[in-house]
């Protein structure tokens, strides 16, 4: 639902906040929906333990508590802003768009080297000058892609007088593009997702640790998936039992489906497949039946 996909703002920003629409009808109170507002410009209010119980919005606009959603993603030492998922990945994502644009101003730089224009010297000064001018001007005029002349003069070696070049180096493309790779393999490890299973290689055991994991990843998601049902949980369900029936009515609560190992073998060889083939083709019936779908027989 919208709820749910809102309140997964947080791993994005740390937080997120909804504001509770309810609806009633004939002495009954529905949630028609929430409003999602944008987490720069909340500020949340807590009380003396630390919870949150309201927040206000930019204009001084309070939202109750009856009203309000919040959900907060890794609340450590009791901080309601929560901590994004993106924070301990940003220095090196920083890291990276430096060695991106040197990489870029590199293959620039071997797209269109420096021309070199060899002139001969002379040792009259005069003469000597007169041919670095001309040396120069004809650099400029291969810069605006211009036909240029020169003379067919060579010395007593039979090597060119006038001659042109470019100025060369050692191809370092490979290092700049293997740092780019290892820059991205850390900042998938920063938001704890298993890079392994993004950056396949031809190492021993790779396949089986990538399948390792993926396989924590999928725990560490259900620990996600647990905080966000205690949530709505405490701040939704609670609310339409006690407005709807009173406080004395206990122990109703929303339970969120768990992915059952079944189900995490299944989302783990399909993705595993997906990354080392590029196309992997699983049964629809196999689907339908492991996922609970109706099957077309």
């Amino acid at each position: 639902t919208k709820i749910v996909e809102r309140a997964l703002y947080a791993i994005e920003f740390g937080f997120s906040a909804q504001e509770i629409v309810w609806v009633e009808d004939d002495g009954i109170y529905t949630i028609a929906g929430t409003l999602d507002v944008d987490p720069a410009t909340v500020r949340l209010n807590t009380d003396d333990f630390g919870e949150v119980f309201s927040y206000t919005i930019p204009g001084g606009i309070e939202v109750p508590a009856e009203k309000a959603l919040v959900f907060t993603y890794q609340k450590e030492f009791g901080n309601p802003y929560g901590r994004s998922r993106l924070l301990p990945a940003y220095e090196v994502w920083r890291t990276k768009e430096l060695i991106w644009l040197f990489t870029n101003r590199y293959f620039e730089r071997k797209g269109n080297p420096p021309t070199i224009v060899k002139y001969p010297s002379s040792h009259l000064q005069a003469e000597a000058d007169r041919n670095a001018d001309d040396a120069l001007e004809i650099g400029r005029a291969l810069l605006e892609n211009a036909v240029v002349a020169l003379p067919s003069t060579r010395d007593e070696h039979g090597r060119e007088i006038w001659d042109l070049g470019y100025l060369t180096d050692d191809a370092r493309a490979g290092m700049f593009l293997d740092y780019l790779r290892y820059l991205d393999r850390m900042i998938l490890r920063a938001m704890f997702i298993p890079d392994r299973v993004m950056t396949q290689d031809e190492a021993v055991g790779s396949y089986a640790l990538a399948r390792a994991h993926l396989d924590l990843f999928l725990l560490s998601e259900d620990g996600l998936l647990s905080d966000l049902e205690e949530e709505i949980n405490r701040q939704i369900v609670a609310r339409v039992v006690e407005y709807n029936y009173g406080k004395q009515i206990s122990g109703v609560r929303l339970r969120i489906s768990r992915l059952s190992q079944v189900d995490r073998e299944l989302m783990r060889d399909v993705f595993m497949e997906m990354v080392k083939s590029g196309d992997a083709r699983v049964p629809s019936e196999t689907l339908a039946r492991e996922l609970g779908f109706p099957s077309e027989n």
